[in-house]
């Protein structure tokens, strides 16, 4: 034995004797081990150890001499672990299971008489004996101590085989002759007339089995219980008739034992008087004890089943309440246990939500517990096997873990074969050899991933095939969860093999008689189980259908649609709880109090009267929810939305559910729980189920979701699904409609929106109707029917109409109550996250087992959760909701209204002092966060959204960082909240908290570290937009930054370029560079709804501040200088060169065709693509993003475009086109939408003549561009729509579109305007006029090209996205004659407020269109039609449907539409199988108002206020360039004039400062 087993061995030892252990450091220091003290002499221990006693000394000499040699010495790894052993039970049979281990010690030894009720244990080893002399030795003990025991009136048990110190060590023996030869010896022993009374007394010996590490010789230990009861012995004392001699019938003599301490002793003379003297006290002792100990028994009885499985299972809690992750381990049945899987038996199954079922039984047949769970109870699973993680087969494990353990569908895994999937079972050997590694590894990922001590596993024995199962409790559980798992049997029979097993495996035995549940049926485990969870909601769920009629969806489908909650037609109806009126009451106090105390609105408080206080906005929500469900959506749409904004706490879930409880008996309604790549494909299914045709829209709520572009992809995924769906219907109805609930932090007190808000304030009716409830509540609680109202804190204030008063005051009362210190700091990090988390979502309660429970160990046996034990105050205070967690199984702690937590976070911080920074310090570096948990990782997603995630405020703008950000940089330092961000960075290494920090340091100018972190995103992120966007933006700020400072310190005049301002224009050249990539990535990009433009807008801001810096410059100072140099290839200012240097200023040349380009592609994706916005916040970024885009064009064409029409004398031919082109560009734009745009201002006509003369001379010459004729196109319809004079006829612009598109060179393919013109201008008549349009064959083919173009214009419209906007349909084939012949979309709506299919059959609509008509093609996709040449040549033309066709009656059938032309290509709208104009014979006659087709009308464009403002200053400052050149040529200005020429100064700084300001308001994208 070494020095340091010796150590651990003396340590045991001393405790036993109550001996201080100070010196074992002295056997330490001194290297002693077994074998030296074993040699040490009685001088030797005294010199060494003198600062025990002498009997201490003493006694350590005796254990030296007493173990011998070879026990100090040995290495036996049984007697170094000095495993603790307990005694057998008293007075008990003997189980199979009952055995003791090699070496171990006895734990619960009792040498003394304490009582006459507790046993006295005397130990004999017997170890010296064999044969006839260890069975003499046995009986002749046996008789003596049960006759002291008699005659002492204690219980006691002599042990044969354990040391005096109680080391088993166990001897051989014969179990029939030890027990015949006992008899014979007590017969023998005691007189006849007592034989009777001694054999009651003195139970059968046991034979407890003594388990080796290698059974080489059958040892056991050899018991005898005496139980001398009053009512057996009575006053009786028991001689015992000795024999001296060999023989027993020689040579007795009578002999009296008693026990004297812990020996037992022999009596004689006046030890026998007196002992006869007192027997009758003793026997009153006895019987008193007895009595008492009955009495006490009935008090303290041992915990029933239902206890113990309460212990095991739920942590001693008596409700199963979410604070645990079960687990469930399932047993192979045999035949007859297979008879009683059923349903009923093993309800309990479906009431738990398991975290993984793992599955011994291979058949997965009906009549196993997988067949029951999957097809009776109709759950439904992720089927898996073992073999799956094979390495060989998938090397992808632990991304395929990763999966599963997010995954909504609990995992079944067959861990030994699965018969289904032809894999076999295997024996113990092989499936240890071949699966146990592959199980191992899904184990150590779910128990790694589970918070610590949360975890229970379940195990369920269904027969004595134990082998496979006696390697996985053995080995992994029982290694891993330790006391977390109990294991449950319904007789001994089958438990008892596998602990003995287990035993034999080293598995304690106290945690096997501990953690096993023997004797229960399984019917009443499921009645337990039903007990802790409570009764159940569970009815069948009914759907209405569009025939009136209800369905039944069945429990196995509405299990498998786990990311939707289903809400039935019968929902809290036909429940456990009208069977029992007392507890539908019980119920009914219960929903209302969780209700009130902040919890989420359940269905049964709307089923229950008076919950709900019905709100004013209700009425008009759900007309508009019902006007969407009857059709009254976007046109072309089948997916409609409702938006419903609200502010934290104003009762948006609760008025949204109100709705949906109002309609779910006419249409199917349900909330969407989560958003997976399943969940469209779900709602489908809730769609269509046991509907054949025009089944009723599905109404959706999605309240809240923290991530809003998953919104929105949803909603574009099910329009795409629709169309998949109505391919095989007749249906041509709404799919479903979307009432989305918006949280904002604030409300624009002048926002414009038709949806609903709801904010801090009600409405007299509603706080009267909370008045009278808090009445109703007061008077309930005077009657003990009720909670006390004032601790409903949510409910109260709303009573109190949000009144920060009450809040303050509340707050202040229940902080008073926290006096914890640990609850304390519970609340301060509580409050401190949920103030700042805009999701506002629960903790999931394990994240605080470190702070609430510190120093505990995983394994340690627990007792009630800290959570339950919380003070009146903080359960008040904090509410529980379930999590994300695990399948949703574990809640978690949020504070109980929104208001409240800030509050709570100011008082407790403004208690210490202390600020948010310090606070959120304080969270980061607590342990709670060291945890690598499902939980402690939803609870870092919560920090990680802290630091990142930005509030909508209104108008399309958000802020500028996350709140808490906000509050930390303006209360406190941008230095503090850095250094929040940085922590945060550190502990998660998240990509998108790198770009947060790097804005931090734009807004601080700290540009190294600004773009340290930017390029460090960019290296995680290579493939996000937004994150290019902000590493351009570092630079483009510091260009900025440059420029201000420029502007201020010159205010004289120009200067030369120094050092800084050339380092900011390459810092311009590489912002230019950087959104030039983000350009490219967005144009490809898979995760945005809507292609992200921040790129192209970063780009020409960038070159209108490059620009705006030349101008300081003294080589630019002049800015027709500066216009010069940009436009002309050749032209070079003097020291241009000098001072900037020849790479800069080459670079500088290619900016007006880069930023150009830039600004067309801005232009025409607003024209070519509609609005994808599908909220008002978004829709607010989009306008905000049109505005800004008219101030830039603006301040672009200030500098490449001309100002004057006259161009230079000295311009060649070519260099005049270009200059004709560019006075274009100022006058008119660049695209069909910007001279819409400038046709609607004060001299637009004016501007579009100009334009067409230069134009016209342009395509006259012999450098024409696409650009020229598709201008002159534009200019040409425009002035047919405003109604005014057209230079040019139909056969012309024909011509012109023509040669136009022969112009198109692989470079030019995406000119969409030029296909646009082409195959709209070509299309052919019907009336036979030639008009020199081509052939049909010519125009096939530009569609098709046109459609290329498209696509490789717009990658992310492609037709295999789903995720992509809708292409605007800009003209249609009208009624009229030349040019107005080609409608716009303008002048086709009008004002009409129709949408949807009436609006292609109203009157106004068809007298406007050409009707057509052809063959309706491939399942509704396509109009086929055919064209008839001057020539009698016919031909056939095929386009698309602009809205699919999924009335099968119309397919390959004659039908009737009009043609409209898409920026993709033609499209057939308003199909059907009728001709429209003689439908208008059959309708009303119209007013004559609407009879009345108005002419053609300007259309009106409104720029926005800021482009106005900018075109007006520079029209100023143009007419002071001409008044300074007017004087400058001798001619005497006015007054006036000479005014104005002052005010030149002041209006640059004014435009400047519009432009600035413009460029201010750019929205980085919203991350």
């Amino acid at each position: 034995m070494s020095s340091n087993d010796l150590s651990q061995y003396l340590r045991v030892w001393a405790d036993e004797e109550g001996i201080d252990q100070e010196f074992i450091r002295v056997v330490q220091n001194e290297n002693i081990d077994g074998e030296v003290l074993f040699e040490m002499t009685q001088g030797e221990i005294n010199d060494l150890f003198p600062i025990m006693s002498f009997g201490h000394r003493k006694k350590l000499f005796l254990l030296s001499k007493h173990e011998g040699r070879s026990r100090l010495s040995s290495d036996s790894p049984e007697r170094e672990e000095f495993e603790e052993e307990f005694l057998a039970e008293f007075n008990k049979v003997t189980k199979p299971t009952t055995s003791y281990r090699l070496h171990s010690v006895i734990h619960d030894k009792c040498k003394f008489v304490t009582n006459l009720i507790d046993r006295v244990s005397r130990f004999v080893p017997a170890q010296d004996k064999t044969g006839e002399d260890l069975l003499s030795q046995i009986s002749m003990e046996t008789v003596r101590f049960a006759a002291a025991c008699i005659n002492s009136r204690t219980n006691g048990t002599i042990h044969f085989g354990i040391s005096d110190k109680g080391d088993i060590q166990g001897i051989i023996v014969d179990k029939d002759k030890t027990t015949t030869e006992m008899k014979k010896m007590l017969l023998a022993s005691t007189f006849p007339d007592q034989h009777s009374m001694v054999d009651r007394c003195v139970r059968p010996p046991r034979f407890v089995e003594v388990i080796q590490a290698e059974n080489d010789l059958p040892l056991c230990v050899v018991e005898v219980d005496v139980v001398p009861l009053y009512s057996i012995v009575g006053d009786e004392a028991v001689f015992l008739s000795i024999s001296n001699g060999p023989r027993l019938t020689k040579n007795k003599s009578t002999k009296l034992y008693i026990f004297k301490g812990d020996t037992v002793s022999e009596l004689t003379g006046d030890g026998i008087r007196k002992y006869m003297s007192e027997k009758c006290r003793f026997s009153e002792q006895r019987r008193q004890q007895e009595e008492t100990f009955v009495i006490e028994q009935k008090k303290t009885r041992v915990p029933n089943l239902r206890d113990k499985f309460i212990e095991l299972f739920c942590d001693g809690n008596d409700t199963l309440d979410g604070g645990i992750y079960p687990f469930l381990l399932c047993g192979k049945p045999d035949d007859k246990s297979r008879r009683d899987i059923t349903a009923e038996n093993f309800h309990f199954l479906k009431m738990i939500e398991w975290q993984l079922i793992m599955d011994l039984d291979d058949k997965g047949s009906e009549d196993s517990l997988y067949g029951v769970y999957e097809e009776q109870q109709g759950k439904t699973t992720r089927t898996l096997t073992s073999d799956e993680f094979d390495p060989r087969l998938s090397k992808d494990s632990s991304d395929r873990l990763e999966e599963i353990t997010n995954s909504s569908l609990p995992p079944w895994m067959f861990l030994n074969g699965y018969a289904l999937q032809d894999q076999q079972a295997l024996s113990p050997p092989d499936w240890k050899a071949k699966r146990f590694t592959y199980f191992k590894e899904v184990l150590r990922h779910f128990y790694t991933a589970i918070p610590k001590d949360r975890a229970v596993v379940m195990i369920l024995l269904l027969s004595k095939d134990y082998g496979v199962m006696a390697d996985i409790l053995a080995d992994e559980i029982y290694t891993k969860f330790q006391d977390q798992w109990i294991a449950i049997a319904e007789d001994d029979s089958i438990a008892a093999p596998l602990k003995r097993e287990l035993i034999r495996r080293n598995v304690h035995k106290l945690t096997v008689e501990t953690r096993f549940l023997v004797g229960i049926p399984w019917k009443h485990v499921s009645e337990l189980v039903k007990q802790l969870k409570g009764p159940a909601d569970e009815q069948r769920c009914l759907l209405p259908t569009s025939t009136g009629a209800p369905c039944h969806l069945k429990e196995k489908l509405k299990s498998s649609l786990m990311d939707i909650n289903i809400l039935s037609l019968n929902q809290c109806q036909g429940t456990e709880f009208h069977d029992e009126p007392e507890k539908l009451k019980q119920k009914e106090c219960k929903e209302e109090e969780q209700f009130y105390k902040g919890g989420e609105v359940s269905w049964w408080n709307f089923w229950f009267k008076n919950h709900v206080c019905q709100r004013r906005e209700f009425s008009k929500l759900t007309e508009q929810v019902k006007a969407s469900l009857h059709g009254d959506i976007r046109d072309g749409d089948k997916v409609g939305r409702v938006h419903l904004y609200h502010q934290p706490g104003a009762g948006c879930t609760t008025l949204s559910k109100h709705v949906l409880w109002d309609c779910r008996s006419t249409y199917r309604c349900c909330i969407v729980k989560r958003i997976s790549e399943q969940t469209c494909a779900q709602i489908a299914k809730l769609y269509a189920f046991e509907e054949d045709e025009n089944p009723r829209p599905v109404l959706v709520l999605i309240d809240n979701f923290p991530e809003e572009e998953r919104v929105d992809q949803l909603h574009v995924e099910l329009e795409e699904t629709w169309r998949q769906i109505a391919k095989g219907t007749q249906s041509c109805g709404v799919f479903c409609v979307l009432l989305i609930s918006y949280r904002r932090m604030k409300v624009p007190s002048d926002h414009q929106s038709k949806w609903i808000w709801l904010t801090h304030k009600l409405h007299e009716e509603e706080l009267l109707w909370f008045k009278e409830k808090h009445a109703t509540l007061e008077k309930h609680h005077l009657e003990n029917k009720g909670v006390d109202p004032n601790t409903l804190i949510a409910f109260n204030i709303l009573k109190e109409n949000f009144n920060p008063e009450y809040i303050s005051r509340t707050v202040q009362e229940f902080l008073r109550g926290i006096t914890d210190m640990r609850e304390q700091k519970l609340l301060k990090f509580i409050s401190l996250i949920n103030s700042f988390d805009i999701d506002f979502r629960p903790i999931p309660i394990p994240c605080f087992d470190p702070l609430m429970t510190p120093g505990r160990q995983r394994g340690m046996l627990k007792s009630n959760r800290w959570e339950a034990e919380l003070s009146s105050s903080m359960k008040i205070l904090l509410i529980r909701l379930p999590t994300q967690g695990l399948r949703g199984a574990v809640q978690g702690l949020r504070v109980s209204s929104f208001l409240l937590s800030r509050e709570i976070l100011h008082k407790i911080l403004d208690s210490k002092p202390e600020t948010v920074a310090d606070a959120m310090l304080g969270l980061l570096h607590e342990p709670l966060l060291k945890n690598h948990d499902i939980a402690q990782g939803e609870l870092m997603n919560i920090i990680k959204n802290l630091v990142k995630k930005r509030a909508w405020l209104h108008k399309g703008k958000c802020t500028q960082f996350s709140p808490l950000v906000e509050e930390i940089r303006q209360k406190e330092s941008i230095e503090a909240a850095a250094h929040i961000m940085d922590t945060v960075y550190e502990k998660t290494d998240d990509a998108m908290v790198a770009q947060q920090i790097a804005r931090l340091y734009i807004e601080a100018e700290n540009w190294p570290k600004a773009s340290k972190y930017a390029e460090e995103c960019t290296r995680k992120k290579s493939q996000n937009s937004c994150v290019w966007d902000t590493y351009g933006q570092v630079f483009k700020r510091k260009l900025k930054a440059c420029y201000d400072n420029s502007r201020k310190q010159y205010t004289d005049g120009s200067h030369a370029c120094t050092c800084e301002e050339l380092e900011a224009i390459c810092d311009g050249f590489k912002a230019i560079d950087i959104f030039r990539q983000e350009q490219m990535i967005s144009r490809t990009e898979k995760t945005m709804v809507a292609l992200n433009t921040a790129g192209y807008f970063g780009e020409v801001q960038v070159t209108t501040i490059i620009l705006d810096l030349l101008r300081l410059l003294s080589p630019f100072e002049n800015k027709e200088v500066l216009h010069r140099f940009l436009v002309e290839t050749n032209y070079y200012p003097p020291l241009a060169k000098k001072s900037l240097g020849q790479n800069v200023c080459e670079r500088l040349k290619l900016l007006c065709r880069e930023s150009s380009e830039a600004l067309t592609f801005l232009e025409e994706e607003f024209l070519h693509l509609k609005d994808g916005a599908v909220n008002d916040d978004r829709k607010n970024v989009q306008r905000n993003n049109k505005q800004k885009l008219i101030a830039l064009t603006e301040h672009h064409l200030s500098y490449f475009g001309e100002e004057d029409d006259s161009s230079p004398g000295n311009l060649t031919p070519e260099e005049a086109v270009e200059f004709r082109r560019r006075r274009v560009k100022r006058l008119v734009g660049w695209s069909f939408g910007k001279i819409l745009d400038v046709s609607s201002q004060e001299k637009g006509t004016h501007s579009l003549q100009q334009a067409q003369e230069f134009l016209h001379q342009n395509i006259t010459s012999n450098y024409q561009t696409v650009f020229d004729y598709k201008c002159l196109i534009g200019i040409a319809l425009t002035q047919s729509m405003i109604n005014q004079k057209v230079g040019y006829s139909l056969c012309d612009i024909i011509r012109y579109s023509q040669e136009m598109y022969d112009m198109i060179k692989e470079s030019d393919r995406m000119e969409l305007e030029a296909y646009l013109y082409f195959v709209m201008f070509n299309w052919p008549m019907e009336d036979g006029q030639d008009d020199n349009r081509c052939h049909s064959g010519k125009l096939t083919t530009a569609i098709l090209k046109w459609k290329e173009a498209f696509y490789q214009k717009y990658p992310a419209q492609s037709e295999q996205r789903p995720y992509r906007k809708k292409e605007t349909t800009i003209f249609h084939l009208g009624n009229g004659v030349g040019l107005q012949q080609y409608t716009h979309f303008r002048q086709l709506h009008g004002n009409q407020k129709i949408r949807g299919e009436k609006f292609w059959t109203n009157f106004g609509t068809i007298m406007k269109l050409r009707i057509l008509d052809g063959i309706l093609l491939r399942e509704g996709a396509e109009v086929q039609f055919q064209v008839r040449s001057t020539e009698g040549n016919v031909s056939r033309i095929s386009i698309p449907s602009g809205m699919p066709i999924y009335d099968r009656s119309l397919w390959s059938k004659r039908v009737f539409f009009s043609v409209g032309f898409s920026w993709c290509g033609p499209k057939a709208y308003g199909i059907s199988s009728e001709d429209p104009r003689k439908m208008i014979s059959r309708q009303p006659m119209p007013s004559q108002a609407a009879c009345h087709l108005p002419r053609p009308q300007r259309v009106s464009v409104i720029p926005h206020r800021i482009g106005l403002t900018t075109i007006l200053l520079h029209q100023q400052l143009r007419h002071i360039d001409d008044l300074k050149r007017k004087k400058q040529s001798g001619i005497w200005l006015s007054a006036d004039e000479w005014r104005l020429v002052r005010q030149e100064r002041e209006l640059q700084i004014q435009r400047d400062i519009i432009m600035n300001q413009a460029l201010d308001e750019t929205q980085l994208p919203y991350t």
